[in-house]
This record gives C-alpha cells, structure tokens and sequence, in this order.
C-alpha cells in the first residue's frame, strides 16, 4: 500500500432487526410517522394539505389475486390498515375518492406518496393527495380527458390539428372546491388530456408554423351553432365522464 494512506476500516453491517430500527429512527428524525410492522398507514388530504374524511384505502397483497383489506379515513384524514401475518407478504397501498359530478358516478386515483410494494413484516406508511391533474405512477392523468372534433371542411381545413390551441377558462371551482387556472391543451389525436373537472368557457385557435394564428368557432358537439367561444360542460360521454367539442376554421 502506498504510504501516507491507511488501510479502511471494515464496517459493521447491520442484521435485518437492526437496519429497521435505523431505518425507523431516520424517519422519525425527519418528522414523519414510523411505519410499523405487518400496519399499512397514513394520511389522505387534498392539494392544499386539507384532511379527506371518508375516503376508502386498500392494501393489495401482490402475491394473491384479489386479496385485499380496506379501511375508511377519520376526520382527520387518517387511516389504518392490520395486515396479519400473511406469508408470502408484499402489498401496495391505494385509494380512490368517490364523487359524483352531473349524474356521472366518479372513482378518482389519490397520488401516493410512494408507489413501491412493501413487506408486511416492515409495514409501510403511505400518504395520498387527491390532485385535479398531473400524471399518475402509472402514467395516466388525474385530470379528465376532452374530445376534439375538426369540422373544417372543403378548402378551409387544418392542415396539421396538432397546431390546434385550445384554451379552458373554470367559470367555477373545480371538484375538490379549489379555485380553478386557465388551461391551454393541444390535441393528442382527438384527445386533450388531464383538464381538471369544472364548467369552462372555451375557445380555439389555428396556430400553423411560421404563420399568425387563426381563431376557430367552437362549440360542444351536442349543441347546434358555432360561436367564438362556448361554455362547455362535463358530462356523460360513452359512460364515462367526458366533454366533447367540435371546431372548425371561420
């Protein structure tokens, strides 16, 4: 060895008791509730930090097909869950809010605060916030989907509907009772992804490369007249929540 360096002491590892007990100490000292072993935990709230009474919570089992348990959340947001001594044990913890909006029954993801499966041995604590948009772990939106028709037609037609702009502008708060923002979405397809759940008033516009953009008259596909803007609805589309809207170049 080279002088002037020592050799490195060997390090101690560990046994599983040990490294949990760490591992709890840790997240003790960073303020947050030590998970307890074969209790799944937590608590659920809205976007801003407001506790959701009532909300259904499940830890899935992962090696069993349909093996679950279910707990509701207090008053202050709180649940928790007894997993038993179940072997093998490796679950997954999440939970849906359940609203109705214009006669359309919802069932909405919560975002957890880690999606990864854990021993029930180790227990886990699992905290949910209900968002109106973003994307999921698994890579869908918590915001609703729109559908966008291009009625143009003849010689007066969108070359590209990618290019096509559309602006939501909440006329109400959203479904959680937060105050709405305004939303501009360009088409995937016919689909404006992730736009939160609230009555908008909407409009468009032709935005093609290297030229000015163009208004279009809009409408909501069930309703008769184009106009420059249109107040738009969620409502029962293919049994589903959904809003529909059809645009065309003046």
């Amino acid at each position: 060895m080279p002088s002037g360096f020592s050799s490195p002491r060997p390090r101690a590892l560990l046994t599983l008791p040990a490294a949990i007990m760490w591992l709890a100490a840790c997240t003790v000292a960073l303020g947050q509730a030590a998970p307890e072993p074969y209790v799944a935990s937590g608590r659920v709230v809205d976007a801003r930090g407001n506790p959701l009474a009532g909300v259904q919570v499940f830890a899935d089992n992962t090696a069993f097909y349909n093996f679950n348990v279910f707990a509701v959340t207090d008053e202050d947001g709180r649940y928790r869950i007894e997993l038993g001594d179940v072997t093998p044990s490796s679950w997954r913890v999440a939970g849906y809010v359940e609203r109705r909006y214009n006669d359309v029954r919802l069932q909405l993801p919560l975002r957890p605060s880690a999606n990864q499966a854990f021993a029930g041995a180790t227990g886990a604590v699992r905290d949910f916030t209900w968002l109106m948009q973003g994307e999921t772990p698994e890579g869908d939106h918590y915001g609703v989907t729109v559908y966008l028709y291009d009625a143009s037609c003849c010689d007066n037609y969108v070359d590209d509907t990618a290019r096509i702009e559309v602006t939501f502008v909440p006329l109400a708060p959203l479904l959680d009772g937060s105050e709405g923002e305004v939303v501009v979405r360009y088409p995937d397809g016919t689909h404006l992804v992730d736009v939160p759940v609230t009555k908008y008033r909407v409009s468009a516009r032709y935005v093609p490369e290297g030229s000015a953009p163009v208004a279009m008259l809009i409408k909501e596909r069930r309703a008769d007249d184009f106009t420059p803007t249109t107040d738009a609805d969620f409502h029962d589309v293919w049994g589903y929540l959904g809003m529909e809207l059809e645009v065309m170049l003046p």
